[in-house]
């Protein structure tokens, strides 16, 4: 063997007289030194403790004697202080220990110059393939395109946007083995839904999309109003006159000047002056062509009115009530009284169109009559500002429920929140879609105030009515 280099002969052999190997390579001789012990300062407070203050001298002169010795240890011998002079202990690290969760692999939104949407995910992260994923996100996305073939040019990207949320809620639920077989049964589910003609019908979404708006219809819908339950809810007569309702006929007398015709006014919307014309001439009313109604006044009812401009100034042209459980029980476009011609139809906001106005069979007397077979004293009225609608009617009724008193706005009266915000912020609807051609649909409006009051019932406790949102 080859021999040592003797590099640890001059260390004393750690076992010393109890060593049993026959070669040592450490030294036995007695003549070697002990190792030279580890010089480390040791660690004084900085301010001495107040007991120190009355130690006596010779315990002060030992004190200052052993001052700068050194003690032989690893670590400095720290002595324990005590009292406010106590470093606090640094804050340890812990790590967050969770469940074992499946590796995400969610798709992110990027899209091609054709619109269908690209997959961006990790593919070390995802359990299928991610060519398989895009494979069935173009399948997806071409079906969708396909359905909503009506809405996309006002919604360009919603194709898209589905078919991408669609991928990930199919991802999330399937393995690697039921993935393509989960993506084929939504793309003939895709093929059953009716066209949508609306951002808001109901056969727009994802398929966990619709099945909760289904839900959340069929809740909504589930919920009689009947007038115990809304009792509650009907407004007193101060906040009544807080709103700028009339609770009272008013004492002055009425306009004596029924039209405005040549006359130079200003316009409410533009505030620009202009003379009074009419349109066009009125054509002759020849009959009410439907059934007379034979109902009775019901215990709810909701009501909204369209306006048009006339040489009169501004004039109801539409009344739509429906029952407390959103049936409609009349509707009904106003012929002007004669001598008033109209000015403009409003359409992009009334939804009245020279065409089905030329159709008007009944005056504002007549509609009148007719309101009072759904609407006595004792019915509760629901609408959204009503006080507009009950001026422009020249009625006065005193059990009113307003969503816009309902939903007030932050400003307090006399600003109110639009019909159209707050239907999309707790119903998660659009409504009022019918743009410059179209316009509103009164009948809707009147449907959309009972949901509202639903969601209301619903969603807010029962003692008292105001709340901040």
């Amino acid at each position: 063997m080859f021999s040592t280099l003797g590099l640890f002969s001059s260390v004393a052999c750690p076992e010393r007289a109890s060593c049993t190997r026959p070669n040592c390579l450490f030294s036995h001789s007695p003549n070697i030194p002990p190792p030279r012990p580890l010089g480390l300062p040791q660690v004084r407070p900085s301010q001495p403790l107040a007991s120190s203050s009355s130690a006596s001298p010779p315990a002060r002169a030992a004190a200052n004697k052993h001052k700068d010795s050194l003690v032989p240890t690893k670590r400095p011998a720290v002595s324990p202080v005590k009292g406010s002079l106590a470093s606090p202990e640094p804050p340890r690290k812990f790590q967050k220990v969770g469940s074992v969760q499946r590796p995400s692999a969610l798709p992110t939104a990027s899209y091609t110059e054709s619109g269908a949407p690209i997959l961006r995910v990790n593919a070390a992260q995802s359990l299928v393939a991610v060519p398989v994923r895009q494979t069935m996100l173009k399948t997806l996305h071409d079906h969708f395109i396909v359905l909503y073939h009506k809405i996309i040019p006002a919604n360009p990207s919603i194709a898209a946007d589905h078919a991408l949320t669609q991928e990930e809620e199919v991802y999330k639920k399937s393995t690697k083995l039921t993935y393509r077989n989960a993506v084929i049964q939504c793309v003939a589910a895709l093929k059953r839904r009716a066209v949508p003609t609306s951002v808001s019908d109901p056969t727009v979404g994802t398929e966990d999309e619709i099945i909760a708006k289904a839900e959340a219809r069929k809740k909504l819908a589930s919920l009689h109003l009947s007038r115990e339950r809304l009792e509650h809810l009907v407004h007193s007569i101060e906040d009544l006159q807080k709103w700028g309702y009339f609770v009272e006929i008013p004492e002055t007398p009425g306009g004596h000047m029924p039209s405005m015709e040549g006359k130079i006014v200003k316009c409410d919307r533009c505030v620009q002056y202009y003379v009074v014309k009419p349109v066009d001439n009125p054509k002759e009313c020849v009959h009410h062509w439907g059934k007379p109604y034979t109902t009775r006044a019901g215990d709810v009812a909701a009501l909204d009115c369209e306006m048009i401009y006339t040489t009169g100034g501004m004039r109801v042209a539409r009344v739509s009530v429906v029952d407390g459980s959103g049936k409609e029980v009349l509707d009904e476009v106003i012929r002007m009284d004669e001598g008033v011609l109209v000015v403009d139809y409003n359409t992009r906001f009334s939804g009245i169109t020279e065409e089905n106005h030329a159709t008007a069979t009944l005056d504002l007397a007549g509609v009148r009559q007719a309101l009072k077979s759904f609407v006595n004293s004792d019915t509760i009225l629901i609408g959204h500002a009503l006080d507009n609608d009950l001026k422009t009617l020249r009625i006065i009724h005193h059990r009113c429920i307003d969503t816009a008193l309902l939903f007030p706005h932050k400003a307090g009266p006399p600003y109110r929140r639009a019909l159209r915000e707050l239907v999309r912020e707790k119903l998660n609807k659009v409504i009022q879609t019918g743009g410059a051609t179209q316009g509103h649909s009164s009948l809707e409006d009147a449907s959309t105030t009972l949901d509202l009051v639903r969601w209301f019932i619903m969603n807010k406790p029962k003692s008292g009515i105001q709340v901040d949102s």
